[in-house]
């Protein structure tokens, strides 16, 4: 006999109703027993609807479908109600509450009202429904006895045996849930079903493939992705989350990377999501432990949007994901259940606090390629290096399963991988948390690419990644904070669109460095349009040469200059003076005029601005 649920030859007995002479008067054929199992001409005949327990008048039920169902008992009697707690399939009701046809042959004969009673009985004999009870969907989530339950809609994977949904194990009902792709399985031998998962090289060859993004640091960022991606496919079934940002230049082919990242992880993943927010993923995504993929997710004209999303990203570290309810005007209420990593890519990104930058490791993609193509020869290069491209992510969606099951089905040597990056890193200082964080991404690169427990050779290598700690990433090596850094870079690199009258045109920095440079024969013109954008050079008071000169930045979010130069940025909106004002570099600025406006400012050193030689 078949193990799959729904085959029909798995199916012991058809449902059918009595025959059309019964009686409900002299009819013995059907009875419950004492210790309330249901028989039927003396085979037992349980009832398809298997019952949960009750709660302030609601009884649950898990239906015949699998589906999770709450029913009120006053609703319990009605047909449509029972129909479709059976399925649409009346057998059992009819053989065990069949009752006459009303005159005239109208009506469903089944005793409703005697049915709900017996369905209220199983609830009380269930006992009163745990309120902490999680209700599970696709995903990979954490059995009991450490073995992952694989849920993939419309059946269960535990070890590589298929059960129905509908299940309650320990404290999480799996409920029933569209069909998803399964992990790769086969038989042995004994005809013992279990996983089938891809050899080493083909993790070893996703490492490879991610070698077609340029990245700031080709030796470490792969691998760390790689990782994300091996230890994303775990699911729930793992003690903690990990999260990846990709903050990609323009032109670095982030949305391909997340295409490529969600087919190596199929039935793993969410799909990749645009312009969401933090309610939709809660309302939409709750009750599963999938990958979720954002695209440029915070680019939006919703101030808060990001905030709400990090702070979900953050909750959903932990092992039980980030939990929490919400009522309705009408006295529902929603639980919410999200677990499972997060895996995001845009071209910037807000300044994070220290509690996000400890769950969620930065990566950097740089632009595919710095300069237009030279001749006919590279564009079909480049052309070639697109199919390239689009081949790899059908490749490794072919692969999926297989690699699904092989982290899956080598989840205790992903455990001990984890444990031994972990005790290392802390060994070196790392901090608890930190060394959790990539300790798991490091497993799941090790745990794709090899079949052995990592070794002390592997364990010293991870000195490479320790780059990619918070602390690391704060400061670039000049000591500026990143996010200082990175607004320096947007300000210095943007065009002058507004005091530009002709000839080249030139970016901020090259017109604060010819303002600042003695030899330059426009030095004079530079200084005269910086203040239209918001900026001006000040001198000391000891009278210093322009070259010393602090370059002033206005605070006022009415300054059109700055306001079109961080437009659609972190920065934008006035908020370049609150990280102005964070920097210990600078100084404040009394009220200055700024070309037609008059405005406060913050006053950052020379030794922080572009020169003639830095061109």
């Amino acid at each position: 006999m078949s193990d799959d649920p729904y085959d029909p030859a798995a199916v012991s007995r058809p449902s059918e109703p009595p025959p059309d002479e019964k009686e409900p008067s002299d009819d013995q054929r059907s009875r419950r027993s004492a210790d309330g199992v249901w028989l039927y001409d003396g085979a037992p005949d349980p009832c398809p609807v298997k019952a949960y327990g009750f709660g302030d008048g609601v009884m649950h039920f898990i239906s015949a479908r699998h589906e999770y169902r709450q029913v009120s008992s006053a609703a319990l009697p009605r047909i449509g109600v029972i129909a479709d707690l059976f399925g649409g399939d009346l057998g059992w009701p009819m053989r065990h509450f069949w009752r006459a046809p009303k005159r005239g042959g109208g009506g469903i004969p089944v005793d409703t009202e005697a049915l709900a009673v017996e369905l209220i009985w199983m609830c009380g004999q269930a006992g009163q429904f745990d309120a902490a009870t999680a209700l599970r969907g696709p995903g990979v989530w954490d059995g009991p006895d450490g073995v992952p339950i694989v849920h993939c809609g419309d059946v269960l994977m535990i070890g590589g045996r298929i059960q129905s949904p509908g299940l309650k194990i320990g404290r999480a009902l799996y409920r029933s849930w569209a069909a998803q792709q399964r992990p790769a399985t086969t038989r042995d031998d004994a005809g013992v079903r279990q996983y089938d998962p891809a050899p080493a090289d083909v993790g070893q060859a996703l490492v490879t493939a991610l070698g077609e993004w340029r990245w700031s640091s080709p030796r470490t960022e792969p691998e760390l992705f790689a990782g994300v991606l091996a230890h994303s496919m775990l699911g729930n079934a793992v003690p903690w989350h990990c999260h990846v940002f990709v903050r990609a230049q323009s032109g670095a082919g982030k949305s391909t990377l997340l295409r490529f990242a969600d087919a190596t992880l199929g039935a793993g993943s969410h799909g990749v999501l645009n312009n969401v927010t933090a309610a939709y993923i809660q309302s939409s995504l709750s009750q599963q432990a999938r990958t979720i993929c954002l695209d440029e997710y915070e680019n939006d004209t919703d101030e808060d949007r990001l905030k709400r999303l990090t702070e979900m990203i953050r909750l959903m570290s932990d092992t039980d994901g980030g939990r929490g309810g919400r009522g309705s005007s009408g006295g529902d209420t929603r639980d919410i259940r999200l677990s499972g990593s997060v895996i995001m890519a845009a071209t910037m990104r807000e300044a994070m606090r220290p509690q996000d930058m400890n769950r969620i490791t930065m990566l950097r993609a740089l632009k595919l390629y710095d300069q237009p193509p030279a001749d006919d020869a590279e564009k079909a290069e480049r052309a070639a290096a697109v199919d390239r491209i689009a081949s790899l992510i059908d490749d490794f969606g072919r692969h999926s399963p297989a690699l699904r099951a092989r982290m899956i089905g080598n989840v205790d040597l992903y455990r001990e991988n984890a444990r031994r990056a972990r005790s290392t890193l802390l060994g070196w200082g790392v901090s608890q948390r930190d060394a959790t964080q990539l300790g798991h991404l490091v497993a799941g690169f090790w745990t794709l690419t090899g079949d052995e427990p990592a070794d002390e050779a592997l364990c010293e290598g991870m000195r490479k990644y320790l780059d990619h700690l918070p602390a690391a990433e704060t400061q670039d090596d000049d000591g500026v904070d990143a996010d200082v850094r990175d607004l320096l870079n947007v300000l210095f690199g943007s065009e002058d669109h507004m005091t530009w009258s002709g000839g080249s045109r030139q970016t901020i920095g090259q017109l604060v460095a010819r303002a600042r440079d003695p030899k330059a024969v426009d030095a004079h013109e530079a200084r005269k349009r910086l203040p239209p954008l918001g900026l001006r050079l000040v001198k000391g008071e000891d009278h210093w040469a322009w070259s010393d000169a602090w370059l002033c930045v206005a605070n006022s979010d009415k300054c059109k200059g700055l306001l079109k130069i961080f437009e659609g940025t972190p920065y934008r909106n006035g908020k370049w003076a609150q990280v102005l004002e964070d920097w210990d570099a600078t100084s404040v600025l009394p009220p200055t005029q700024f070309a037609g406006l008059k405005s406060r400012g913050r006053k950052i050193p020379s030794e922080y601005l572009p020169t003639l030689d830095d061109e």
